[in-house]
């Protein structure tokens, strides 16, 4: 797979990540490299970024967790489940509290990655590359330094903006234990949380590359302003919020009374990605999709950042959407190995969808395998109808991938296949949707465009009966562009 992260965790950037946070022992270990030897040598600032990187990956965050646990239930997205009792760790289900086991090591694993990206970025920050220590009037910042900085500093603000969608307000801190004088966090609220990621993005943005330069399996520039924006509009938003008068209460829905400024910074950079045209749909929906479970790369097109995951090793996308493919007897017939496919759709979403939307029959996926043995005692694997509250998510499946490319029978999960983060659809309507509240209505014609180009992908005549209806009046076009992303964004826990 190009440029594909692999090998990530290397012994002597390993003990540099883990020595960071034992300091406190003064136990002189030579095998470790110190902090001002890894950041005194560009191989090694890049090695380390690469163990940064890899605490994304794990399961219990965006490698499992983030796709079906965090994945809510709705009239798009379903998880299934046997037990029709409550759980501690059902949260997708609103069914969970203070003591599901799942959700604590989701919080573990994210203020693990804040910590390695803390680190990470005070280190580089304090570096010969990025600090002038010896008074040389012809020195200057090292680009490419400046580029791993502002790749930390997606993957922190990606996790913050994550952990405020999913909890409100939590604990925040841009520095790394090793420099805090307390030993707990303070919570804070989640619009200064906000304001903090934001700004400390549009700072490393600007000194950052295009997707074209580093692939969409790093953080580019285009990423960073995409998550500006999509920062943004969040913030712009309702949110439940704690009502500290009551404490029996369950909250109440609010925005902030700036809001209209979120919704300007969400256009402002959703209108930098649009502009820079490194960006676009020409793919057939299905395929950008398709592509990543052939481990392909696009840099220009659809796909801004994949989280990239490496084939048997890391990632359960596919393994968690597309139709069960069951083991009979700890076996299977087939090259891909077992899928458990309980990332689901609801039964009824594909009734949501437009005639003649392509994405209907593609996603949908009412169809899964299992196996019998026939009367002459052989293993017979069968196609089972989907016949019940959901079917399969089939934007990812290791069934798509080539015979060649496939895993090994014996495989289960750490499918390797891409998991689309960000995608250029999504950013075209940010804009729709921040242009059409700033304006109050459709009048931006670049709004109607964006809105049109995500739609039209879709339906080989372009349905324009639907740009007409939309453009009537504000709630028309706020419904259109909530409609899109339903159909667009099955699965993508967006």
């Amino acid at each position: 797979k190009d440029m594909k992260i692999k090998n990530i965790l290397l012994t002597g950037v390993a003990a540099w990540a883990l020595a960071s946070c034992n300091d406190y022992l003064e136990v002189d270990a030579p095998s470790a490299y110190s902090e001002d030897f890894v950041f005194s040598q560009k191989t090694e600032i890049e090695r380390a970024l690469n163990v940064v990187y890899a605490q994304a990956l794990v399961g219990d965050l965006y490698g499992n967790a983030y796709q079906l646990t965090f994945n809510y239930n709705s009239d798009v997205d379903i998880q299934i489940s046997s037990d029709g009792s409550h759980s501690h760790s059902s949260y997708a289900r609103y069914d969970c509290d203070d003591e599901g086991g799942d959700i604590l090591k989701f919080w573990t694993a994210a203020y693990n990655l804040i910590e390695y990206c803390n680190k990470f970025i005070s280190s580089a920050e304090n570096s010969k590359f990025y600090v002038n220590t010896n008074d040389d009037p012809e020195w200057s910042q090292d680009g490419q330094v400046l580029q791993w900085i502002g790749e930390a500093k997606c993957l922190r603000a990606m996790i913050y903006h994550d952990l405020v969608v999913m909890f409100g307000d939590v604990p925040f801190t841009f520095t790394p234990a090793s420099k805090r004088e307390e030993y707990v966090i303070p919570v804070t609220d989640r619009q200064t949380i906000q304001n903090a990621i934001i700004a400390d993005l549009k700072a490393a943005s600007v000194k950052m590359s295009p997707a074209s330069s580093v692939t969409v399996e790093r953080c580019s520039k285009e990423f960073a302003q995409a998550m500006i924006a999509r920062i943004a509009l969040t913030a712009g938003g309702y949110s439940l919020r704690p009502n500290k008068n009551d404490n029996r209460s369950y909250g109440i829905m609010q925005r902030p009374d700036n809001y209209k400024e979120y919704y300007q910074t969400a256009r402002n950079y959703t209108d930098s990605v649009i502009s820079a045209n490194s960006h676009d749909l020409r793919a057939e929906y299905q395929n950008v999709f398709v592509n990543e479970c052939n481990y392909q790369t696009v840099n220009n097109d659809d796909p801004i950042f994949e989280i990239p995951f490496a084939k048997e090793s890391t990632g359960n996308t596919g393994y968690i959407q597309g139709p069960t493919y069951s083991p009979y007897e700890n076996k299977t017939t087939g090259v891909w190995g077992e899928t458990k496919g309980n990332g689901r759709l609801h039964a009824f979403y594909r009734f949501l969808f437009r005639d003649n939307d392509k994405r209907r029959e593609f996603v949908n996926g009412l169809w899964y395998y299992t196996y019998r043995i026939d009367a002459t005692n052989t293993q017979v694997d069968s196609i089972i109808i989907r016949n019940d509250y959901s079917v399969h998510n089939n934007k990812w499946s290791k069934l798509w991938t080539a015979e060649g490319s496939a895993l090994c029978n014996a495989s289960t999960g750490s499918t390797g296949i891409n998991f689309p983060y960000m995608r250029y659809a999504d950013v075209l309507l940010i804009y729709a949707e921040a242009a059409n509240e700033l304006d109050r209505g459709p009048s931006d014609t670049k709004a109607v465009a964006c809105l049109t180009k995500v739609h039209a992908r879709a339906f080989t005549d372009g349905d324009a009966d639907f740009i007409t209806a939309a453009v009537a009046n504000k709630e028309a076009f706020q419904k259109a562009v909530m409609d899109e992303r339903k159909w667009e964004f099955a699965g993508e826990n967006i």
